[in-house]
């Protein structure tokens, strides 16, 4: 009888992307070897994402030298993408490559790597999402972040936006986020959360100088384990194919994600409250065509009403006082402002106006329910006459 490894290591040198997405295999691993003691070879600034996984980290080496250092432990492991791996495996006895399953153009890279430990004869999940705990700690921290750098108590909604990415290709121009960040903030009353690095910095300046003030706040080259605690706070997260993305799905915030020359049925952020804004792309796994994310800033709103509508549940607005229009649609009230809701699992639009002027400008409708000239003094005028609309309640032409 064999004996069972007592020293593993396994090396995932790569971007923040790419550590999330081999999350669930770093947790298989230590589940077909529960007892032993497990190195994870990381980026230091990847260590506190990686920290319920590991017993210790070792320094980051290229695969050449990786190979030789791996002497040291009974099994070593080297997650990769597409790899050779009868090739890789002849460089060492001790390395195996978790990258030699054939790619598969509908199978999404979580689950392409998860398959590569049947190569070893592991067991693997069938159907992998990458999931990232937020401890105690975390929270507390993130906490003290926010309260230390002046963000208000939360009164409406929180909508993280990542702007950047590794790649230019993969940036939307910051123009337009300048424009939609303005009309989250006009059309929700939104509070705006920048996430991004020092080289990033820059660019978030620009689209934040373009806000008002006090509805935004940069949140620029903070540790990960903080910035993914602070990302589940947020009600939706709003980026480019970038790690920030992957992160935010991986702690369970809806996200909203620009693709443009990547293939988003491999490189989407997993899980099942994710949004897509894309364009149709090449069927290649590694992709790497000139074209920008979505052309249109509509396209990206039609996202975000969209993900609202999915994912932000009813509990996180407590209703304190309702209007009802009709059987379908009514005014709420609640501690994050004004919502309009039609049924109660329909589609719902949360106001900027304040709960005395709603009930002033309703108290108006005459008799003959003229509701279409009366929704015009909303501020979101657009979206509740959309609303009113689609139920019937107000009909095309002249009201």
């Amino acid at each position: 009888m064999s004996r069972r490894p007592q020293r593993i290591i396994v090396r995932r040198v790569d971007n923040l992307g790419d550590i999330v997405l081999a999350l669930p295999v770093f947790e298989a691993l230590r589940k077909n070897y529960p007892k032993a003691h497990f190195t994870l070879m990381v980026k230091e600034s990847h260590q506190a994402l990686c920290a319920h996984l590991a017993d210790e980290f070792a320094p980051p080496l290229p695969v050449e030298r990786f190979h030789e250092f791996a002497r040291k432990y009974d099994i070593a492991f080297n997650i990769d993408y597409f790899g050779n791996d009868l090739k890789e495996q002849k460089k060492s006895s001790v390395v195996r490559h978790i990258n030699g399953i054939k790619w598969e153009p509908q199978r999404h890279i979580a689950t392409h790597l998860a398959y590569g430990l049947a190569m070893h004869g592991l067991e693997f999940p069938s159907s992998p999402v990458p999931r990232l705990p937020i401890t105690k700690d975390r929270r507390t921290t993130a906490k003290a972040w926010l309260e230390k750098n002046g963000v208000p108590a939360k009164r409406s909604l929180w909508i993280g936006v990542h702007i950047g990415s590794r790649e230019a290709t993969k940036r939307w121009p910051t123009s337009k986020y300048a424009k939609l960040c303005t009309w989250l903030h006009q059309a929700f009353n939104a509070h705006i959360f920048f996430f991004g690095s020092e080289t990033e910095a820059s660019s978030i300046d620009i689209v934040f100088q373009a806000l008002p003030d006090d509805v935004a706040t940069r949140v620029i080259a903070q540790p990960l384990d903080v910035v993914a605690a602070m990302l589940q706070r947020m009600d939706i997260l709003i980026g480019n194919d970038s790690g920030i993305s992957h992160l935010g799905a991986a702690v369970k915030t809806p996200t909203v994600s620009l693709f443009g020359p990547t293939n988003p049925t491999l490189w989407r952020p997993a899980g099942n409250k994710s949004v897509l804004v894309l364009r149709p792309q090449p069927k290649g796994p590694m992709h790497r065509s000139t074209k920008l994310p979505v052309q249109t800033i509509e396209q990206v709103k039609q996202g975000v009403h969209l993900c609202l509508q999915k994912y932000v549940k009813r509990e996180k607005f407590p209703v304190l006082d309702t209007i009802s229009v009709s059987a379908d649609i009514q005014f709420e009230r609640t501690r994050k402002g004004v919502i309009v809701r039609s049924g109660p699992k329909g589609s719902a639009c949360l106001v900027q106006d304040g709960w005395q002027r709603v009930k002033r400008i309703l108290a108006t409708v005459d008799e003959r329910k003229s509701y279409k000239r009366t929704l015009r003094r909303f501020r979101d005028a657009g979206p509740l006459l959309d609303l009113f609309i689609l139920h019937g309640i107000v009909k095309w032409g002249r009201s």
